[in-house]
């Protein structure tokens, strides 16, 4: 067993083949109309021969290992690993209201009546295990949209709930991953560091459960940055090394596409040693460390990676044209992470709040306002209250 925000290259392993997809808020509350009455659930999952299909059943355990169903009065297991999605037929009233609000993006209303389908006793057990998942999911997604960043301590209290009240869920690794996010929004760098470490210790790297590859390696890299931030640079660097170990081991019997994305993984950890130099006031060495992989045979969200933390090292030694045009480039162009665009704007606040521009209150002004509104579920956005 192992234990990955951004978000921006999840995936998901079956038995020798790879789905990508992000692993971003706007999957949290996913657009997905559920079938009515007494109609079948729909498991989609990837197969044995890594073929997509879907299964028409009656899901009775949505399980971190196996899901199992009723298919026509025959018994079906599927490793959890496997599925990719499932959606339930039948519902009760107030899980389709609330899926009509989550789909319409009436978040408040969403999280009350995810509230109350997750208490129906009328509704299966997986239904209310959803529910409830999609309550806490839905609130996370409703306080990155408000500016005044509030309800993160909420949040993380409702994946609490969710965790408490079905610890072998199929969702549990997805909440715990949304959980460690909430606490470092919530200014608990050093759990919020804890929590994803512990997560990428429960990677299961058969493929068969819950935990995928992606979202164990995406949790523990955003709890190494949580323990940079927590002023933990030795326990960061280690768990860099552990992510690279595990990303390396997961190449051998992997797809080409998967190596791919694998070998990203590995990339973006080896990172880790520049993001500690600048934890540790070594600007200079971090430059030289980050001009390197920007010039290196990487792939292009790795070099916009690198780019910001050259920016990064720019501005804590004072070079703040040098660093403006830097981050300039990284909040146009990467296209990879929400974090790094959201971090890259934050630094062009900086850079402007020492330059002698004219138009600098202006510009502040308008990048400080970008990152509320559309990334308020960023470090960044913390930083610019």
């Amino acid at each position: 067993m192992w234990n990955p925000s951004n978000s921006s290259f999840a995936l998901r392993l079956g038995k020798g083949a790879a789905l990508t997809a992000l692993l971003t808020l706007g999957s949290l509350v996913p657009s997905a109309t559920a079938q009515d009455g007494g109609r079948p659930d729909q498991v989609y999952l990837i197969d044995n021969r890594g073929d997509a299909k879907t299964v028409a059943c009656v899901v009775t355990t949505d399980g971190l290992d196996k899901v199992v169903a009723d298919q026509k009065g025959r018994e079906r297991n599927y490793d959890a690993g496997s599925i990719t999605r499932v959606v339930f037929g039948k519902i009760t009233p107030a899980y389709r209201d609330a899926m009509g609000y989550a789909d319409a993006g009436d978040l408040d209303n969403a999280v009350r009546k995810f509230r109350v389908a997750a208490d129906d006793a009328d509704a299966r057990q997986p239904v209310r295990a959803m529910a409830r998942f999609r309550a806490a999911s839905s609130l996370m997604a409703a306080a990155a949209k408000d500016s005044a960043n509030t309800e993160w301590k909420s949040v993380v209290a409702e994946f609490d709930r969710f965790l408490n009240d079905y610890p072998s869920n199929r969702q549990v690794p997805a909440a715990r991953r949304h959980q460690a996010r909430a606490q470092l929004l919530a200014g608990e760098a050093q759990l919020a560091a804890e929590l994803g470490a512990a997560i990428l210790g429960d990677l299961d790297t058969t493929g068969k459960n819950a935990y995928s590859l992606s979202l164990c390696l995406e949790a523990g890299l955003e709890s190494a940055r949580a323990f940079l931030s927590a002023g933990d640079a030795t326990r960061a660097r280690a768990l860099f090394a552990d992510i690279e170990r595990a990303a390396g081991a997961a190449r051998t019997d992997a797809d080409d596409d998967t190596v791919a994305m694998l070998a990203i993984f590995q990339e973006r950890a080896l990172l880790g040693e520049g993001w500690a130099l600048l934890a540790e006031d070594k600007a200079t060495q971090a430059g030289t460390f980050f001009s390197g992989k920007m010039r290196g045979e990487t792939s292009a969200a790795v070099k916009f990676s690198a780019r910001l933390g050259q920016a990064e090292a720019l501005l804590a030694q004072g070079k703040h044209r040098q660093a403006q045009f830097e981050f300039a480039a990284v909040s146009a162009l990467d296209y990879s992470s929400r974090d790094n665009v959201a971090q890259a704007l934050s630094g062009l606040i900086q850079c402007a709040t020492a330059l002698p521009d004219t138009d600098s209150t202006e510009r502040i002004a308008t990048w400080k306002e970008t990152i509320l509104t559309h990334y308020g579920d960023t470090p960044a956005a913390v930083t610019v209250q």
